[in-house]
């Protein structure tokens, strides 16, 4: 059997939706999920009067998850609840969008400390959110071919309490390690190597008699590069 190849694409179960400009220069970074039933807005505040924090809040009538980025650490209620892949496989469409949301506030806010790689983690918040919803790591194996796209996973897999240490001495590395955690598969941090290192863990998949998914989440340009097809 081979492995599952996974590709972000438009439209997609989830999209991201440009950022726009702010009178305030607040930054501000929005997701949208395909499709939406609900049409009334609401938010998850950062406390007090609302006041120079950061606010999730989803639009009425669009539908839309919007954060406007202030700086201070933001209200994330459900990801509160989620250490590892198990606690979200109960979690409904619309959950899944606002948990994807305040990943992406999180996300936000932690490398606006540390720095980091901000955008690549950011454009697969909602993947990450749907692989680890779907698929059962470490069980399943997901290689990201892009470690800088790790972010997101790192989070939803046992990591958000010492992300505040990522890149840093003796803290999380920048991408996917294996021996950091048992849902980090494969270690990359540039691109084009997921497949074949896919290919590799089905066959010893299949020679151990095992029905593990194997996942490789690659993109186009990462595709015509390195050894994505060598055996």
């Amino acid at each position: 059997m081979s492995p599952m190849a996974l590709q972000a694409s438009t439209p997609s179960a989830f999209r991201a939706v440009p950022a726009t400009s702010h009178a305030s220069c607040r930054r501000q970074v929005r997701a949208s999920a395909g499709t939406t039933a609900s049409t009334g807005g609401s938010s998850v505040n950062g406390g007090g009067d609302g006041k120079n924090k950061v606010m999730i809040r989803k639009e009425a009538g669009s539908g839309a998850w919007k954060i406007d980025y202030s700086g201070e650490k933001p209200a994330t209620p459900l990801l509160d609840t989620v250490n590892y892949p198990i606690h979200m496989k109960n979690l409904s469409t619309p959950e899944l969008e606002q948990l994807a949301a305040e990943l992406r506030a999180e996300i936000v806010h932690t490398v606006s400390k540390t720095g980091g790689h901000l955008s690549s983690s950011l454009g697969v918040v909602e993947l990450a959110v749907a692989l680890h919803h779907v698929f059962d790591t470490p069980d399943d194996k997901i290689i990201w071919d892009v470690g800088h796209q790790a972010y997101p996973h790192k989070i939803l897999t046992g990591r958000r309490s010492r992300m505040h240490t990522i890149r840093q001495t003796s803290g999380l590395a920048g991408f996917p390690k294996r021996d950091e955690s048992a849902h980090d598969a494969f270690g990359a941090g540039h691109s084009s190597t997921s497949i074949s290192a896919a290919l590799g863990m089905a066959v010893a998949r299949d020679l151990l008699g095992r029905k593990n998914h194997v996942v490789s989440v690659i993109g186009d340009g990462a595709m015509t590069a390195g050894r994505r097809t060598r055996r």
